[in-house]
């Protein structure tokens, strides 16, 4: 049995759904989404047809409104790569935190905006978890500098109680 490599827009489906972040086409000028590989629909909850039913504006929790839409697609167009984090709505109602890519470019004459959504989500959380709960060391370091000035501040009280000798 010979197997037959696959080709054309089957391959690049194939192979971006094995990605491990969400990547999506977007209409610049409406900011829906015409497509998504796996990563796109899984890490929101959604199927694949239900994610072609929203756009930048129902699932960036972070841009409300065309007018804000229009700014951000402009500085899209100004820069090779425009880098942005963000939060998206995941069907259950959590948030998703995410470091976004987002490229444009033009295909068959219609212009595009490829982006791809990276889950930073436990990074954040623990970012914020170590600059809450410093680390043992961290700690130990605090606990023996207190040490020392309570000593410091022990050794003057017992001077100051002895008396002088001279």
């Amino acid at each position: 049995m010979s197997s037959q490599p696959v080709s054309g827009a089957a391959q690049l489906h194939l192979l971006f759904d094995q990605m491990a972040d969400a990547v999506y086409l977007l209409d610049p000028d409406t900011s829906n989404i015409v497509w998504g590989n796996r990563k796109a629909w899984e890490s929101l909850g959604l199927s694949a047809e239900e994610v072609l039913n929203h756009s930048v504006l129902s699932l960036q929790k972070d841009v409300h409104g065309m007018p804000q839409w229009s700014e951000i697609a402009a500085a899209i167009r100004a820069t090779d790569c425009y880098r942005f984090n963000g939060r998206h709505r995941h069907n259950d109602g959590h948030e998703v935190v995410v470091e976004v890519n987002t490229t444009h470019f033009s295909m068959d004459g219609r212009p595009y905006f490829l982006s791809v959504a990276r889950d930073i989500t436990n990074r954040v959380e623990q970012e914020r978890e170590s600059q809450r709960v410093p680390d043992d060391t961290t700690a130990q370091a605090l606990r023996s500098r207190a040490q020392d000035s309570r000593d410091v501040v022990h050794d003057r009280e017992r001077r100051r109680q002895q008396p002088s000798s001279a």
